[in-house]
């Protein structure tokens, strides 16, 4: 019989740790204790029950999911940002996806509040008959709010690559490589011969795509 390990239970901070306005110190309550989100967060008497203390809450605990699942990849800064901004532009085009679904009305004029009038339930599947209200009201729509916001996203991390000038970088460091095997190529120690060192050579041209090595490998 096959053993599965038991998924390991994520916590967060042990006390809530907000600053005491009477005295010196910290809250030593379990972190959200009285609250929605219990191990994580600010206790209820320090304002975790609020919208923000919540959100901050579920974020800190995807967080410490994602750092415990997470795989670690080495990955060069240069690579790194852009594999960021091309998931970013993913994530736009998924919100674009969903913008294109919503009718114009949609946009800025929605339902805020609905719940299913209580009655009587006389059989099996009676009470998804029953009636339901519904409250609309002027907004935005949250996919359009999505939208403006990861356009902001992208733009912002766009402009810090142009900036940094990446994509010249990026030949830079794939020509330090090209260079590194070059010198290997060389080096007498392999002992290629003259076929090896050109075939060799022409794969490298291939990958690099620059003049790199014209001139250093026949």
């Amino acid at each position: 019989m096959t053993r599965v390990a038991p998924i390991p239970k994520i916590r967060g901070p042990l006390f809530c740790g907000a600053k005491l306005a009477n005295r010196d110190g910290t809250c030593r309550a379990p972190s959200g204790r009285g609250t929605e989100h219990p191990g994580w967060g600010r206790c209820r008497v320090h304002g975790g029950c609020t919208e923000s203390h919540g959100e901050s809450a579920r974020m800190a605990q995807a967080t410490a999911t994602a750092q415990m699942f997470g795989v670690p990849r080495e990955v060069d800064p240069i690579t790194g940002m852009l594999e960021c901004y091309h998931a970013t532009m993913g994530v736009l085009a998924a919100i674009e996806a969903m913008c294109m679904q919503l009718l114009p009305a949609e946009v800025v004029w929605g339902i805020v509040k609905e719940k299913r009038v209580e009655g009587e339930d006389d059989g099996a599947g009676s009470e998804s008959l029953a009636p339901v209200e519904r409250e609309y009201a002027p907004g935005v729509h949250i996919w359009v709010k999505l939208l403006a916001d990861w356009h902001d996203r992208a733009f912002g991390e766009a402009e810090r690559i142009l900036k940094l000038d990446l994509d010249s970088r990026r030949v830079e460091l794939a020509q330090s490589h090209v260079a590194v095997m070059v010198a290997i190529l060389l080096s007498p120690d392999l002992a290629l011969s003259e076929g090896q060192r050109r075939v060799a050579a022409r794969m490298l041209r291939s990958m690099d795509g620059q003049s790199a090595i014209e001139g250093s490998v026949a």
